[in-house]
């Protein structure tokens, strides 16, 4: 992947990719939208999809994957025990 097609990649994934709440195991939905929706705006800066498989594979399950880190985020956050501020 070319360095631009990274750095686009990683950047849009942190300002797009948030957690989606509970969904229904195996709903690939949302990755496939962010996927396109990714795509869509990669090509204003000559940036393919095959430029984004060529080093994450899969660009659906890429997105699912971000997601799936992005929902373990908030549901570790959830988890901890609140500090009191005293």
């Amino acid at each position: 992947m070319s360095h631009q097609a990274e750095a686009f990649l990683g950047s849009w994934i942190v300002t797009n990719v948030h957690p989606s709440g509970m969904k229904a195991a195996g709903d690939t939905t949302e990755a496939a939208r962010l996927a396109a929706d990714c795509v869509a705006l990669a090509a204003a800066q000559q940036i393919t999809r095959a430029d984004f498989e060529a080093e994450v594979g899969d660009l659906d399950e890429h997105m699912r994957l971000a997601l799936n880190i992005a929902q373990d985020a908030v549901d570790q956050a959830a988890t901890r025990p609140q500090r009191s501020s005293r």
